[in-house]
């Protein structure tokens, strides 16, 4: 039943913004957005999960019809987030099973791989499009909405959404730095060669290759949609274009636990510890 809402969701926003987008100058005004912010934070307590499904580029080749293309949209992993007050806790679990547990606590991330690994202390996750420390937002990957790319409303259930439509960097901040870094490292060989076939011109650097282009951030953005519950300001689902497909997140959000969530005691014990050695740093040195 979830797979077959899925597939609904995303074919019937993919048909809206395709409208969106043939209306051209004739397509009529979408209605007034309501004030900011449209994307809020998760309330305290609160617990949601957000599937991650796809289409390669393979799959997403045309086939003999529409009808007869099956829609490859079946979930590659799901992340379930529980928030508490000063605590957060996520366990991904993906397709082929394996599962990390990973907690915000105290100011540190502490994950654990596998139900019975080891829990370590970590540096929390880079934020970008893809990952979030959860300082500042819930939902990464929704930074870029704005009046801007603001597309319309969508009915999709019993909710009217907003939704977003733009070309976004989806990639993570450090392969996007990896990336500029070896097209400056090209530029630079390149330049290099230059000098070497001017100072002889009988050189193994005779070949007169063009001069990489420059690193373009433009390149690197991609198609993205953002569906955005207007009601209650929380994401319904973020479609996005990468290198080697269509990605899409879908969220679904459950009423807040009856228990507050609590640290796992492997990494309780951590987190105490932690505790423990800044006590006894803060404490003024003992008089001789």
């Amino acid at each position: 039943m979830k797979r077959i809402i899925l597939i609904a969701l995303v074919l019937s926003v993919s048909g809206f913004i395709h409208a969106q987008e043939a209306g051209g100058q004739a397509a009529a005004s979408p209605p007034p957005l309501p004030p900011k912010p449209w994307l809020k934070r998760a309330p305290v307590p609160s617990q949601w999960v957000v599937s991650y499904s796809g289409k390669s580029k393979e799959s997403a080749q045309p086939k003999a019809s529409p009808s007869q293309t099956p829609a490859d949209l079946t979930a590659r992993k799901t992340v379930a987030v529980n928030k508490a007050a000063n605590l957060i806790g996520e366990v991904t679990t993906r397709q082929s099973g394996a599962v990390v547990s990973r907690w915000k606590a105290s100011g540190l991330f502490l994950t654990q791989v596998g139900s019975g690994g080891s829990w370590y202390a970590s540096n929390g996750p880079q934020n970008g499009f893809n990952e979030t420390d959860y300082t500042n937002c819930d939902f990464p990957g929704f930074d870029w909405i704005s009046e801007k790319n603001y597309a319309g409303v969508k009915k999709i259930g019993s909710a009217q959404c907003l939704v977003f439509h733009d070309k976004v960097v989806t990639m993570d901040p450090k392969d996007l730095a990896a990336v500029r870094s070896e097209i400056q490292q090209a530029i630079n060989n390149w330049e290099v060669k230059q000098e070497e076939r001017k100072a002889n011109p009988s050189s193994s650097a005779t070949v007169d290759d063009p001069r990489p282009r420059p690193f373009n951030i433009d390149d690197y953005k991609m198609d993205a949609v953002a569906v955005i519950d207007s009601a209650t300001g929380m994401p319904v689902m973020l479609s996005y274009m990468t290198d080697t497909g269509n990605e899409t997140r879908t969220y679904q959000f459950y009423p807040a636990p009856a228990t507050p969530a609590s640290l796992p005691p492997g990494a309780q014990a951590i987190v105490t510890a932690q505790q423990d050695r800044l006590k006894r740093l803060s404490r003024p040195a003992a008089i001789p």
